[in-house]
């Protein structure tokens, strides 16, 4: 959703609206991310390069539910099958068991979790058209599995109700892509690759499996690192800066991370006016300007990408991944590029024959 024309002037909008006004316009343009509810330019393309594999894993019928024994029922999967020009292409139904055994250590695994707004009709294209950005015109055959995450997220009528409605559930949707992660066999090279919300539950997913908690909620049975290496993209996260610090809400997330790279905005109005949402503390967005509270050696784990000038003032996705600077950067990471044969070797030959827990 384009901001309006009188969201655009450089005035503080605080001196233009009334204070409720203000809020619940900065809301409605900002907060509520503009990711769902129109096609990102070229999507509907799903071509896929032949070595590669794109699933789809969905918790949207879990809804809050932490009940890890509905997981394997209720959790939907979907692989995309054709991968020629001139291939059947479609999408097939299977077990979140099926999905998980797919997944080995010789095959770097992008996990990818979406933003608000995103309705079940947009998961598919949205997902593919992630995936292509990712790996368009990159000169580098290397085999990925792309795996998106899908929360529900649909749009909820009434914007500060949509806003901390789906600031709640990405609790419980942390719990879940925690408990998913968790059965992937030790040794997996996994990326992590969130929008907006999407950062956030990423964010508290590793937090999880680092042993952590989330208010009363933990992961039964973790086993903190467990020989996972993992690797994390946030593009334009939207939770507090300061939860990545020791001790804090997301405090042993970077335990578990060995590599984040965090793409702000400054002039991201949701950024900007993320303090908004929480008017009793007024927190900053991880996304305006990056992480506080950090410790030297977490510090040294996490690089910022200014997207101020590349994106300006807006919160749409398309516009992000659109910059092939970020995923340029993004492909490096999450792909493992940079990893030395001999290590994925002998980290596939170390796990192998490793079940799904």
């Amino acid at each position: 959703m384009p901001l309006p024309r009188r969201l655009e002037s450089r005035r503080p909008i605080a001196r233009r609206l009334s204070p409720s006004a203000a809020l619940a316009a900065v809301l409605l343009a900002a907060v509520a991310p503009a990711e769902g509810g129109h096609r990102c330019p070229g999507e509907g393309c799903p071509y896929l390069r032949p070595q590669d594999e794109v699933l789809i894993v969905s918790v949207r019928r879990l809804g809050c539910t932490t009940d890890t024994s509905r997981f394997r029922s209720e959790m939907r999967a979907e692989r995309y099958l054709g991968t020629g020009a001139s291939a059947s292409r479609g999408w097939q139904g299977i077990s979140i068991d099926e999905a998980i055994a797919s997944i080995e250590p010789s095959m770097p695994t992008v996990v990818f979790v979406h933003g608000n707004r995103v309705e079940p009709i947009e998961v598919r294209p949205r997902s593919v058209w992630v995936y292509r950005k990712l790996v368009d015109r990159r000169n580098d055959p290397r085999p990925i599995r792309f795996l998106a995450f899908s929360w529900p997220s649909d749009e909820i009528s009434g914007v500060l109700r949509d806003v901390n409605v789906k600031a709640a559930r990405t609790k419980p949707a942390a719990f879940q892509l925690a408990w998913v992660l968790d059965q992937t066999p030790t040794g997996t090279p996994l990326g992590m690759m969130g929008y907006s919300f999407g950062a956030r539950i990423i964010s508290g997913a590793t937090h999880l499996l680092a042993g952590g908690s989330l208010g009363r909620l933990a992961l039964p049975g973790v086993e903190p690192r467990a020989h996972r290496p993992i690797r994390g993209v946030y593009v334009a996260p939207a939770f507090d800066a300061d939860w990545l610090g020791r001790g804090r809400y997301h405090g042993r997330s970077l335990q578990q991370v060995d590599n984040l790279l965090i793409a702000t905005n400054r002039r991201d109005p949701a950024m900007r006016y993320f303090g908004l949402i929480n008017r009793d503390r007024h927190p900053k967005a991880m996304g305006f300007e990056g992480p506080t509270c950090l410790s030297r050696g977490d510090s040294q784990r996490v690089r910022l990408l200014n997207m101020s000038k590349a994106v300006g003032r807006t919160h749409d996705m398309c516009e992000y991944l659109m910059v092939s600077g970020l995923m340029s950067n993004a492909w490096r990471r999450l792909s493992f590029a940079d990893r030395p044969a001999s290590v994925a070797a002998s980290a596939a030959a170390g796990a192998k024959g490793t079940p799904p827990r």
